[in-house]
């Protein structure tokens, strides 16, 4: 973090990573949840850098932004000029400098811009676009230093629901209002957003709001530090999608023991069940459910960390279709030799309810500055 003066800092954090799997799937989609780039013969990605602009002009206000790049894609604001002599005139063509250019698959997008006012640690009011709060991983989704994975569980991807409706168990973002508080036992968020029934969750579309509930309860202190259970609920209409309404349940954990040997032993997991309703493109009710379960022992050596760990991610879309349920075992390795870089090693094994398994390996730099 770079504090430009008491109020004002700048910090962030990214991630490059390498990724090679044994089959591509067709038409250019990735294979499990694996970057884009993913295929048989490997490829390196810079898949993020996240900037934060943070300024907090009293105890009380807090402003904070989030600038994030993903994948770094080609940007040409004026293209080329050339000149043709013909004789003693020389005629100048533009080739595409009237236009703005993107070039590459990629994304630039505010992912963060709120203001907050504390009134205490047990209520605070947000406003402004923000990340879902729901579960373990959403509300930090892309700081990656932050967490022990590589390529997050198909809790947190896209799918295809019922063969023909493509959509996440919660939407990423939103535009609105957030309650939230937190004690050294409990912390809870409650919040009203345009929902996916906006465009771009930005511009509401529809009469309709997206409602979330996100709480926990955890252990404040102890050899089980760090430990937690919580809840989260979230509901919306697709305005996209003829209004289809999507209630998303959550639950998740954290068992943390201090000092089991030599190091600190974790078990965690989240499930969520969502339920896409009837709708003029939903031919039924889908109930699809899906859920990880993670353990992993760190091991500290001096200032030098690393911590193995093995998890189980499922999934089942209520479906007919041949991606109707798939199953995933991984075991990792993150590396953490100074606090602003942790090192990521993964090797996945997918096995889907039909066809053939799939093995994914990734290596992975995320770094905080």
């Amino acid at each position: 973090m770079k504090t430009i003066s008491e109020s004002f800092s700048i910090y962030g954090y990214g991630l490059f990573d390498f990724c090679i799997t044994t089959e591509d799937k067709e038409k250019g989609k990735t294979v499990y949840n694996a970057p884009i780039e993913c295929r048989k013969g490997g490829s390196f990605a810079q898949a993020l850098f996240a900037s934060f602009l943070e300024f907090i002009p009293t105890s009380r206000i807090r402003v904070l932004s989030e600038l994030e790049v993903k994948y770094a894609p080609e940007l040409e604001a004026f293209g080329e000029i050339e000149k043709e002599a013909e004789g003693e005139e020389v005629e100048y063509k533009t080739k595409g400098a009237d236009k703005f250019k993107f070039e590459g698959f990629g994304e630039i997008d505010f992912a963060y811009v709120f203001i907050e006012y504390i009134f205490s640690d047990y209520f605070t009011i947000r406003a402004g676009k923000f990340l879902n709060p729901f579960g373990l991983l959403l509300e930090r989704r892309d700081a990656q230093p932050t967490y022990l994975f590589l390529f997050l569980p198909q809790l947190y991807q896209k799918h295809k629901f019922g063969g023909k409706y493509s959509e996440s168990f919660i939407s990423d973002y939103n535009v609105g209002l957030q309650i939230r508080g937190k004690s050294r036992y409990f912390g809870y968020t409650l919040y009203v957003a345009n929902g996916r029934g906006s465009v771009a969750n930005v511009i509401d579309a529809n009469d309709d709001k997206g409602l979330g509930v996100h709480t926990y309860f955890q252990v404040p202190e102890g050899r089980f530090f760090g430990s937690r259970v919580g809840f989260d609920f979230y509901t919306d209409k697709n305005f996209e999608k003829q209004n289809t309404r999507q209630n998303t349940f959550g639950g998740h954990f954290i068992l943390s023991v201090r000092e089991i040997g030599p190091g600190n032993l974790e078990l965690s997991g989240e499930v969520g069940l969502t339920q896409i309703l009837k709708s003029p493109i939903v031919e039924r009710d889908i109930t699809a459910i899906s859920g990880y379960g993670l353990i992993s022992y760190s091991l500290l050596f001096d200032s030098f960390q690393v911590s193995p760990y093995f998890a189980y991610d499922f999934i089942d879309l209520d479906t007919k279709a041949s991606e109707d349920s798939t199953s995933v075992l991984y075991f990792g390795l993150a590396l953490n030799p100074s606090p602003y870089l942790r090192i990521k090693i993964e090797l996945h094994n997918q096995i889907p309810e039909k066809g053939k398994s799939v093995q994914i390996f990734g290596l992975g730099l995320s770094y905080a500055f």
